[in-house]
Protein backbone atom coordinates (compact mmCIF):
# COMPACT_ATOMS: atom_id res chain seq x y z
CA UNK A 1 0.00 0.00 0.00
CA UNK A 2 1.26 3.25 -1.00
CA UNK A 3 0.77 6.46 1.28
CA UNK A 4 -0.95 9.66 -0.19
CA UNK A 5 1.42 11.65 -1.34
CA UNK A 6 1.85 15.29 1.07
CA UNK A 7 0.58 18.51 -0.03
CA UNK A 8 4.19 19.90 -0.41
CA UNK A 9 5.14 16.93 -2.34
CA UNK A 10 1.97 17.98 -4.53
CA UNK A 11 3.38 21.46 -5.11
CA UNK A 12 6.89 20.44 -5.93
CA UNK A 13 5.89 18.12 -8.78
CA UNK A 14 3.14 20.23 -9.90
CA UNK A 15 5.57 23.33 -10.31
CA UNK A 16 7.98 21.34 -11.77
CA UNK A 17 5.52 20.32 -14.70
CA UNK A 18 4.94 23.54 -15.89
CA UNK A 19 7.06 26.11 -17.75
CA UNK A 20 8.31 29.48 -16.21
CA UNK A 21 5.70 31.51 -18.54
CA UNK A 22 2.88 29.41 -17.15
CA UNK A 23 3.68 30.40 -13.83
CA UNK A 24 3.75 33.59 -14.48
CA UNK A 25 0.40 33.64 -16.34
CA UNK A 26 -1.46 32.15 -13.33
CA UNK A 27 0.50 33.97 -10.86
CA UNK A 28 0.44 37.57 -12.54
CA UNK A 29 -1.99 37.24 -15.38
CA UNK A 30 -1.11 36.80 -19.22
CA UNK A 31 -0.94 40.24 -20.21
CA UNK A 32 1.73 41.04 -17.83
CA UNK A 33 3.00 37.19 -18.39
CA UNK A 34 3.50 37.80 -22.03
CA UNK A 35 5.68 41.30 -21.64
CA UNK A 36 8.05 39.76 -19.08
CA UNK A 37 8.68 36.76 -21.66
CA UNK A 38 8.79 38.85 -24.71
CA UNK A 39 12.04 38.88 -26.77
CA UNK A 40 13.71 42.44 -26.55
CA UNK A 41 15.56 43.42 -29.84
CA UNK A 42 18.53 42.20 -31.01
CA UNK A 43 22.17 43.48 -29.31
CA UNK A 44 24.65 44.86 -31.56
CA UNK A 45 26.93 41.83 -32.56
CA UNK A 46 30.69 42.01 -30.51
CA UNK A 47 33.02 40.61 -32.90
CA UNK A 48 36.26 41.31 -30.87
CA UNK A 49 38.02 39.98 -27.84
CA UNK A 50 37.26 42.12 -24.68
CA UNK A 51 34.36 44.15 -26.55
CA UNK A 52 31.98 42.91 -23.75
CA UNK A 53 31.40 41.31 -20.98
CA UNK A 54 28.82 39.53 -18.94
CA UNK A 55 28.44 39.33 -15.27
CA UNK A 56 25.57 37.94 -13.37
CA UNK A 57 25.95 36.53 -9.40
CA UNK A 58 24.97 33.20 -8.42
CA UNK A 59 24.03 31.34 -5.05
CA UNK A 60 26.55 28.74 -4.35
CA UNK A 61 24.10 26.48 -2.53
CA UNK A 62 26.93 25.45 -0.16
CA UNK A 63 27.44 25.79 3.51
CA UNK A 64 31.09 26.76 4.25
CA UNK A 65 32.92 26.81 7.24
CA UNK A 66 35.99 29.07 7.99
CA UNK A 67 39.36 27.03 7.65
CA UNK A 68 40.96 28.67 10.00
CA UNK A 69 38.65 29.82 12.96
CA UNK A 70 36.32 26.62 12.37
CA UNK A 71 33.45 28.86 12.58
CA UNK A 72 30.09 29.79 10.24
CA UNK A 73 31.08 31.63 7.19
CA UNK A 74 27.79 31.30 5.39
CA UNK A 75 26.29 30.52 1.97
CA UNK A 76 28.85 32.35 -0.20
CA UNK A 77 27.60 34.36 -3.46
CA UNK A 78 29.63 34.24 -6.78
CA UNK A 79 29.76 37.00 -9.22
CA UNK A 80 31.23 35.96 -12.11
CA UNK A 81 32.36 37.78 -15.80
CA UNK A 82 33.00 36.22 -18.73
CA UNK A 83 33.78 38.07 -22.00
CA UNK A 84 31.06 37.29 -24.65
CA UNK A 85 33.01 36.88 -27.73
CA UNK A 86 35.57 34.21 -26.51
CA UNK A 87 33.14 32.92 -23.44
CA UNK A 88 36.78 33.58 -21.12
CA UNK A 89 36.38 34.01 -17.45
CA UNK A 90 37.19 37.58 -16.68
CA UNK A 91 36.78 38.40 -13.43
CA UNK A 92 34.45 37.15 -9.91
CA UNK A 93 34.15 37.86 -6.66
CA UNK A 94 32.80 36.22 -3.71
CA UNK A 95 30.85 37.20 -0.71
CA UNK A 96 28.67 35.66 2.05
CA UNK A 97 25.98 38.80 1.53
CA UNK A 98 23.48 38.19 -0.70
CA UNK A 99 24.37 40.16 -4.38
CA UNK A 100 24.46 43.57 -4.28
CA UNK A 101 25.44 46.42 -6.68
CA UNK A 102 28.79 46.13 -4.68
CA UNK A 103 29.37 42.63 -5.85
CA UNK A 104 28.96 43.37 -9.33
CA UNK A 105 31.35 46.35 -9.02
CA UNK A 106 33.60 43.92 -7.23
CA UNK A 107 33.49 41.66 -10.19
CA UNK A 108 33.99 44.62 -12.59
CA UNK A 109 37.11 45.86 -10.95
CA UNK A 110 38.52 42.16 -10.54
CA UNK A 111 38.15 41.64 -14.23
CA UNK A 112 40.48 44.65 -15.07
CA UNK A 113 43.07 43.71 -12.57
CA UNK A 114 46.27 41.28 -13.32
CA UNK A 115 45.28 38.08 -11.71
CA UNK A 116 47.73 36.72 -9.27
CA UNK A 117 47.71 32.75 -9.98
CA UNK A 118 49.51 31.98 -6.91
CA UNK A 119 46.08 33.12 -4.90
CA UNK A 120 44.26 30.44 -6.64
CA UNK A 121 46.50 27.42 -5.42
CA UNK A 122 50.10 26.42 -5.80
CA UNK A 123 48.85 23.84 -8.29
CA UNK A 124 47.99 26.99 -10.68
CA UNK A 125 50.81 29.34 -9.41
CA UNK A 126 52.83 29.12 -12.47
CA UNK A 127 49.74 30.02 -15.28
CA UNK A 128 49.16 33.16 -16.47
CA UNK A 129 45.47 34.34 -16.64
CA UNK A 130 45.38 35.73 -20.17
CA UNK A 131 42.42 38.04 -20.06
CA UNK A 132 42.29 40.91 -17.91
CA UNK A 133 41.92 44.91 -18.87
CA UNK A 134 39.18 47.28 -19.89
CA UNK A 135 36.56 45.97 -21.29
CA UNK A 136 34.29 48.50 -23.58
CA UNK A 137 30.82 47.38 -22.10
CA UNK A 138 29.47 45.63 -19.37
CA UNK A 139 25.96 43.61 -19.78
CA UNK A 140 24.67 43.01 -15.85
CA UNK A 141 21.21 41.76 -14.58
CA UNK A 142 18.40 44.45 -15.07
CA UNK A 143 17.50 44.28 -11.32
CA UNK A 144 16.94 47.34 -8.74
CA UNK A 145 19.94 47.03 -6.94
CA UNK A 146 22.18 47.42 -10.25
CA UNK A 147 21.09 50.91 -10.79
CA UNK A 148 23.79 53.02 -12.79
CA UNK A 149 24.27 55.24 -10.61
CA UNK A 150 26.07 53.34 -7.83
CA UNK A 151 27.85 51.12 -10.99
CA UNK A 152 28.87 54.30 -12.25
CA UNK A 153 30.24 55.56 -8.83
CA UNK A 154 31.55 52.48 -7.88
CA UNK A 155 32.95 51.62 -11.32
CA UNK A 156 32.79 54.17 -13.87
CA UNK A 157 35.18 51.79 -15.95
CA UNK A 158 33.00 50.60 -18.75
CA UNK A 159 29.38 51.38 -21.09
CA UNK A 160 26.53 49.48 -18.90
CA UNK A 161 23.89 48.18 -20.57
CA UNK A 162 21.10 45.73 -18.43
CA UNK A 163 19.70 42.69 -19.52
CA UNK A 164 15.61 42.04 -19.86
CA UNK A 165 14.38 40.42 -17.10
CA UNK A 166 13.63 36.57 -17.60
CA UNK A 167 15.78 36.55 -20.88
CA UNK A 168 18.71 34.10 -19.37
CA UNK A 169 19.70 34.02 -23.23
CA UNK A 170 20.79 37.82 -23.65
CA UNK A 171 23.49 37.15 -21.65
CA UNK A 172 24.10 32.93 -22.05
CA UNK A 173 27.92 32.76 -21.46
CA UNK A 174 27.56 33.74 -18.10
CA UNK A 175 24.25 32.29 -17.26
CA UNK A 176 26.34 28.79 -18.70
CA UNK A 177 29.41 29.13 -16.53
CA UNK A 178 27.19 29.86 -13.76
CA UNK A 179 25.24 26.59 -14.53
CA UNK A 180 28.47 24.30 -14.69
CA UNK A 181 29.95 25.71 -11.67
CA UNK A 182 27.01 24.80 -9.80
CA UNK A 183 25.94 21.31 -11.16
CA UNK A 184 29.51 20.29 -12.72
CA UNK A 185 31.41 21.46 -9.24
CA UNK A 186 29.38 22.61 -6.50
CA UNK A 187 26.78 19.98 -6.26
CA UNK A 188 29.78 17.49 -5.53
CA UNK A 189 31.27 19.69 -2.29
CA UNK A 190 30.40 18.35 1.13
CA UNK A 191 28.69 21.55 2.23
CA UNK A 192 26.21 21.39 -0.63
CA UNK A 193 22.69 21.66 0.69
CA UNK A 194 20.47 22.83 -2.76
CA UNK A 195 18.54 25.62 -3.07
CA UNK A 196 16.97 28.03 -0.13
CA UNK A 197 13.37 27.11 -0.51
CA UNK A 198 13.83 23.63 -1.02
CA UNK A 199 12.60 21.25 2.07
CA UNK A 200 14.61 18.29 1.23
Amino acid sequence: VVDEASLSTVRRTLIASVSLYELAVAKYGKLKADRMFTPSARRPTIDFVGGMSEFDDVDTKVFCIDELSGLPWGRPWITHGVDQKSSFPVGTSMDNKSRSAMSAVAAIVNSIEVKRMADYGPEVSHLIWEAYGYPVGALVDNALYNNFRILSLGADLADYSWAQPFQPKQKRNIEYLNGRTVHDFLENEPGYRGALDDPD
